[in-house]
């Protein structure tokens, strides 16, 4: 989890668009998360849920930190790269193996290894997205953070 600030542009019954702060030089390193969306000015806007216990307290102009959980990017790559390339390598090793299948089926025996490998890694490709999928299902919305409010 991380933590960002910016400041409410919005505010929509249970939502508010917060316009994420960007350091001076560092626009090019924003939006590694995928969360935000660009304004035709460059600014990131953020659309954060509001809680009923906040929804008294937002404002449009009020500075707030919000409260990101980003994905691992080495769990993807390992799910849409790695895995379905040892599907690939393995089903090539199979067709190569099943020497046998070539007498029953009219292929020549590196076409079975291909086909062997493409369905391998294709099935692993789809085994990968579909773990990803549930993982980012799971993964926490973005959580407003308001500042302390002096009594």
């Amino acid at each position: 989890m991380i933590q960002e600030t910016g400041e409410i542009v919005r505010v929509i019954l249970d939502r508010v668009d917060v316009c994420m702060d960007v350091e001076p030089g560092h626009e090019d390193r924003c939006g590694h998360c995928g969360l935000c969306g660009r304004r035709k000015d460059g600014s990131m806007i953020l659309r954060v849920p509001v809680s009923a216990e906040q929804r008294p307290h937002v404002r449009k102009g009020l500075r707030v930190t919000v409260e990101l959980d980003l994905p691992s990017p080495y769990r993807a790559i390992f799910l849409l790269l790695v895995l379905p390339l040892i599907g690939l390598i393995a089903g090539a090793v199979m067709g190569q193996r099943w020497e046998s299948l070539s007498e029953l089926v009219t292929l020549p025996s590196p076409l079975i290894s291909l086909l062997f490998a493409v369905v391998g890694g294709g099935s692993l490709f789809g085994i990968g997205i579909g773990i990803e999928r549930k993982a980012a299902a799971k993964r926490q919305a973005p959580r407003l953070i308001l500042p302390k409010i002096e009594s």
